[in-house]
């Protein structure tokens, strides 16, 4: 999923976007809430009505849901903010700038509409600009609940920037939790103070579910971040935020089925990107728990049997992966919510090429060429790999020229060019991949196996693919001794598929070769840095290294200068220094 515009930035870039974003509790462009005057419900629809929308949506009727709810968006604030959380879902599937303004206009009427129900004497000023729900006034059982679903309108707010894969994006949407953290910490505060309002179940789940999102998500920011937002009065606490998560999955209510999906978010979808190999075992036993109860409250649930996918995955099971994937994607029909045929697609284009199987791989990547719009440049890079590997290299030729175009007439997200697109115009501009002289190269031949690991594939790949990457990599180094250029990626991905074998030794010579040739180089410079990475992660849980394992991670996060996908390597880096950091104290 991560897959949004690079362009990290500094130290300074970042603490100023939060200084930006604090002074005077500025409302951004996309927070200027509109004008909203409430009106009877339809149907007779009650607030607790909202969950027969929720089961809707999880039964694979997305758009009966959606329809459900906005009969009830302009006079109910649940309503409201549950068809925004419609929205917010459709954004985060499919990357697109048009989803993701809807989902923002819609976030921002629930807040709205919530406002007029939060009462308080400057109760919408306050919420609009100070963000705060403090005071000494007293509020009604419907007032708080109207409170937190201001809350919850910000926070899925916030959620949004974090998919523009940028420091200064993920700063904005940490200072955005920020507010949203006011207000739910301010609705427990006047519920203490009040003891005649009677914090309902599904209230109590809000609160839960809110403060559970905010620090689960921060808690697993770059430290660069952290420390910007960690200077604005809170820390996150990871086990606290999943202790109130799975407090909100238990209650049943009508967030429990988004709170069942962060926390399989985070023992299911990011150890894919961030996890280190001490903790997978612990991740897939969690997200398995969670899984297996989603899937007897919900046996054909789409989204559930996607997630299922991605957690065989991690398994090491590519076939079930295959299996599940094909399952979601045929329980939902194809003309009801497309993007999430595509996002199944996308996965399965994964799944199929982790286990080498190009033709099939091939297919998805073009379908999702010609139907999706996230990026068109990175699915006709991808077609091109499968075609390379398959020997066709007239295909392969196509493909490349096309992606090289698409990158140039490529979409933006949040105002910024997105990190795919970045690193696959670079490639082909600077190893000439869509010429015939590059389609012959020995960078043509490494672009697959690239792709596969910057997607985290070599911990889920079995002998032969581990195998048959070292080989294809000795081919090059043999071949280009002396080059730097084109020997610094063979190296890192040799020295990862080593260290996943069990291979230390060789691993580390390895990778210490690709570490050591980062003034050399031009343009893969990404490689030496995410080298240093590697050497970090193969001597975490080394006794007596624990010092020189930490210093590699050091090293890497202390880069300056800008490399492709630098802020995936961040999130990285802060899992496995975490990690390092215990074992040393140990």
């Amino acid at each position: 999923f991560l897959s949004a515009s690079e362009g990290e930035g500094s130290d300074g870039e970042a603490q100023q976007a939060a200084r930006d974003a604090e002074e005077g509790d500025e409302l951004w462009e996309d927070e200027i809430l509109p004008s909203v005057t409430p009106v009877a419900a339809q149907d007779d629809l009650r607030p607790e009505d909202a969950m027969e929308g929720v089961r809707l949506f999880f039964c694979n009727k997305f758009k009966q849901s959606e329809d459900y709810f906005a009969k009830g968006k302009d006079s109910m604030p649940l309503f409201a903010v549950s068809y925004g959380a419609v929205s917010l879902l459709k954004a985060l599937m499919t990357f697109d700038e048009t989803d993701r303004k809807q989902a923002i206009q819609r976030l921002n009427h629930a807040e709205a509409l919530a406002n007029v129900f939060a009462g308080g004497e400057g109760a919408v000023k306050s919420i609009a600009r100070k963000m705060l729900f403090m005071g000494s006034e007293k509020l009604t059982t419907e007032q708080v609940s109207a409170r937190i679903v201001v809350s919850e309108a910000r926070l899925a707010r916030s959620l949004l920037l974090f998919l523009e894969e940028s420091i200064s994006g993920f700063v904005k949407a940490g200072i955005g939790m920020r507010r949203a953290w006011k207000g739910y910490e301010a609705c427990g505060d006047a519920v203490k103070k009040n003891k005649a309002v009677n914090l309902t179940k599904c209230d109590e789940g809000g609160i839960q579910f809110g403060l559970g999102v905010f620090n689960m998500v921060l808690s697993i920011l770059p430290h660069r971040v952290l420390k910007v937002v960690s200077l604005m009065g809170f820390k996150a606490n990871r086990e606290e935020g999943l202790r109130d998560l799975t407090l909100c999955f238990e209650g049943g209510e009508v967030r429990s089925p988004l709170a069942a999906i962060a926390l399989l978010a985070y023992h299911a979808l990011l150890p894919s990107f961030f996890s280190v190999p001490q903790v997978l075992d612990f991740h897939i036993q969690e997200g398995t728990k969670v899984l297996n109860t989603c899937l007897e409250q919900y046996p054909n649930g789409a989204i559930f049997m996607f997630i299922k996918g991605r957690l065989e995955r991690l398994k090491k099971d590519l076939v079930a992966s295959v299996n599940a994937l094909r399952v979601a994607s045929d329980a939902v029909p194809r003309d009801e919510w497309r993007p999430f045929y595509h996002l199944c697609a996308y996965e399965l284009g994964w799944s199929l090429c982790q286990q080498s199987h190009w033709e099939e791989g091939r297919a998805e990547w073009d379908m999702l060429k010609t139907e999706n719009r996230w990026s068109r440049a990175f699915y006709a890079y991808m077609s091109a790999c499968c075609s390379v590997q398959l020997q066709d290299k007239s295909a392969a030729l196509a493909s490349f020229a096309e992606a090289l175009q698409l990158t140039k007439d490529g979409k933006k997200f949040g105002g910024k060019q997105m990190s795919v697109d970045q690193f696959v115009a670079r490639k082909l501009q600077s190893f000439k991949l869509h010429t015939q002289e590059g389609i012959e190269s020995r960078a043509a031949d490494m672009a697959m196996w690239e792709m596969l690991y910057l997607w985290n594939s070599m911990t889920v790949f079995g002998a032969a693919e581990l195998n048959a990457v070292i080989q294809a990599c000795d081919a090059v180094i043999e071949a280009c001794q002396g080059d730097n250029e084109m020997c610094v990626v063979p190296l890192l991905l040799k020295g990862s598929a080593l260290n996943v074998q069990g291979n230390k030794e060789d691993c580390e010579e390895t990778l210490i070769k690709a570490a050591n040739m980062e003034g050399s180089l031009k343009h893969d410079t990404y490689a030496a840095v995410y080298a240093k990475y590697e050497l970090g992660v193969a001597l975490l849980g080394v006794e007596g290294r624990e010092e020189e394992c930490l210093r590699w991670l050091q090293d890497a996060a202390a880069v300056k200068y800008d490399y492709n996908f630098e802020v995936r390597l961040k999130l990285r880096l802060a899992g496995a220094t975490h990690h390092a950091k215990k074992a040393l104290k140990a």
